[in-house]
């Protein structure tokens, strides 16, 4: 069975319905409103699609959380302790070398927590410290104990024994775009929208870009701009309320009690 989510056409069709009734005036309105073949209606919809999610991640919405685990991270080949590793969008840097592998996943936005132990074994992940004014030259030893996100990369003191790491992320999703793997292919249009029941909240984000865009309209972009983030805010109480659920503990920001206890699994780091 497919996911029950809202479809782009389900979606652009209600932002079409919205601006229509939007519109009072007896002056033509030049060219057509969110036509499906357009490729500015293509444009319009991604543009309003990533900044729905910018609104939406900024808020700590679950959907926008993702994690990975990359097994192998090789041990560092440099032991000064002032040297530094790295892993990023295109590879690893051990200390003396880039190496084209392992990599960051393409949809990691932003890290949240990592985690780390010794490649090999089944012992638990445990904490690494989120370090915020640079990394000190310590020696190395067999495990990273500190990280740092800077210049698009995780930043680490390198450790001497290959390390599995647990990254939490905040992620984003895909544009929409036309399938031509399937057989027959599926217009972009005719993709689902993969946040359960954002029809509303979405199609205002998708009104007030075209507004922004179409000063001839004589909408007010503001407005619409403002009803999308209320509708929004109405899918993050889905989240809010889960939450209410559990005993929540917030993590500090630097992540060392945490890493300093073990990580206990009541607590909630940074919200996420």
């Amino acid at each position: 069975m497919a996911a029950p989510y809202d479809s782009v056409y389900n979606v652009v069709s209600s932002a079409k319905v919205r601006l229509n009734d939007q519109l009072n005036t007896t002056v033509p309105v030049s060219g057509k409103i969110l036509v499906n073949t357009q490729a500015f209606t293509q444009q319009i919809v991604n543009t309003a699609w990533r900044k729905f999610q910018e609104f939406l991640a900024n808020l700590g919405y679950v959907t926008l959380v993702d994690e990975v685990v990359i097994e192998g991270i090789p041990a560092t080949t440099n032991l000064d302790p002032a040297s530094q590793v790295y892993i990023n969008w295109f590879g690893f840097f051990d200390g003396n070398t880039l190496r084209d592998t392992p990599v960051l996943p393409q949809s990691l936005i932003t890290p949240l927590r990592v985690m780390e132990r010794q490649t090999g074994t089944q012992a638990a992940l445990v904490p690494l410290e989120n370090i915020f004014d640079g990394l000190p030259t310590w020696g190395k030893g067999p495990l990273n104990r500190l990280w740092e996100w800077r210049q698009n990369a995780i930043y680490m003191p390198g450790a001497t024994f290959d390390t599995d790491l647990r990254i939490r992320f905040i992620s984003y999703l895909p544009d929409f775009a036309d399938d031509t793997q399937s057989s027959p292919a599926v217009p972009w249009f005719q993709q689902p929208v993969p946040i359960m029941r954002c029809q509303d909240a979405f199609s205002w984000f998708i009104a007030a870009e075209l507004v922004s865009a179409r000063a001839d309209l004589g909408l007010d972009a503001k407005d619409l701009w403002g009803r999308g983030e209320a509708a929004a805010k109405l899918i993050m109480n889905r989240d809010a309320k889960m939450k209410q659920r559990g005993n929540i503990r917030r993590a500090s920001r630097s992540g060392r009690l945490e890493a300093n206890s073990g990580g206990g699994y009541g607590s909630c780091w940074g919200g996420y």
